[in-house]
């Protein structure tokens, strides 16, 4: 056996409790990023992401403040905390974010140092002026998911570092963090049907693309005859979304999806049960010309019901709408302009290097 590693996901709370998911696993040694990795190893790391050996019925620790509690992970290693929120410390600038202390006390070997990791909860800031909830696949990262064959071997094949962005993503989502304040007050929620087993990838292209850190919240991923998934596609996305709505009854929201899959099915449900708290939804249209229908009727349904929404390939005909409806600054809009030229140059020339190889 493996020693075990404390593997937590990015909680979300508020100034009065937290809540905090996580995985107690055997250490599946997948390495350091390298954007240098063959296929072939990018693929044997994801084998070692789905075939992830958990610990059931394991101990863990939780420390926040003077807070404390004990866990124990059900059958698939999963442990899920609430706990009270500790106040911020006097004189201490208030981030948005709170630590966890996490330790293992079973099990444990003997003369072996107990596994520990430091878990982060994000509590929206008083002065935000909305949220954001983004869907992931084939709305921040291109992954083909319209298509399987080579959303299979997007997946399989690349790792964080090759996984190639949607031009001006980057830059659009940091403004929307910012919205008018100036400063990132805005939260952001990422909402995504792939397994938890793919949480650190995920997080590893948030962080390299240099798009705003918030939760990512995924479902559970079994291997059983009954289905790969305890929860379904809309039941998942759903479920998360109206729990973030009941949790944060103060915010309105800004929804971004893709034309891919349900995304704009999911969304006019959610607007059609909470009126007046969407603000605008974001559609990237992957469909190279030909719209999906049910997206696209979906979508106008939505803009009957009264939020903006865009439905359209590029992140900048989104962001000009945000800077029209003052939900970022006309000041952040040649940021992302000039993040979106730059990017497209790039791209160009990638694609004009590859053709003449």
């Amino acid at each position: 056996m493996r020693p075990a590693v404390i593997r937590p996901y990015i909680g979300y709370g508020s100034t009065e409790r937290l809540f905090l998911r996580g995985r107690v696993i055997e250490d599946p040694r997948l390495g350091t990023l390298s954007p240098g990795a063959s296929r072939w190893q990018n693929l044997l790391t994801m084998i070692k992401r789905y075939q992830s050996d958990e610990i059931p019925a394991a101990r863990v620790r939780a420390r926040h403040g003077v807070h404390e509690r004990v866990l124990d992970t059900n059958d698939e290693g999963y442990f899920e905390l609430s706990l009270p929120a500790a106040p911020v410390p006097v004189g201490q600038a208030d981030t948005g974010w709170r630590e966890v202390d996490l330790e293992l006390i079973e099990p444990v070997k003997a003369g072996e140092t107990p596994a520990r990791a430091l878990g982060k909860v994000l509590v929206p800031s008083v002065d935000a002026q909305f949220g954001v909830i983004s869907d992931i696949d084939d709305t921040i990262v291109k992954t083909g998911a319209t298509n399987m064959l080579r959303h299979v071997r997007t997946v399989l094949l690349n790792s964080a570092a090759t996984r190639s962005p949607f031009i001006g993503v980057s830059a659009f989502y940091r403004a929307l963090a910012c919205g008018t304040a100036g400063r990132v007050v805005n939260p952001v929620f990422y909402v995504s049907s792939s397994p938890w087993n793919l949480f650190d990838l995920f997080s590893d292209y948030l962080c390299l693309q240099d798009i705003p850190d918030g939760p990512i919240i995924l479902r559970d991923f079994m291997l059983e005859p009954g289905g790969w998934f305890k929860v379904g596609h809309d039941e998942h996305k759903t479920g998360v979304i109206e729990g973030l709505l009941l949790r944060y009854p103060e915010l309105e929201w800004i929804l971004i999806g893709d034309s891919g899959q349900r995304d704009a099915v999911i969304y006019r449900g959610i607007v059609e049960r909470h009126p007046g708290r969407i603000l605008a939804v974001y559609m990237r249209d992957v469909s190279r010309g030909t719209p999906h229908c049910e997206a696209w009727r979906a979508a106008q349904d939505i803009a009957r019901l009264g939020p903006q929404v865009i439905f359209d390939p590029h992140t900048l005909t989104a962001a000009r709408n945000a800077v029209e409806y003052g939900w970022i600054c006309a000041s952040a809009l040649p940021a992302v302009e000039g993040k979106v030229a730059e990017e497209a140059g790039s791209e160009a020339g990638v694609g004009a290097a590859a053709r003449a190889g």
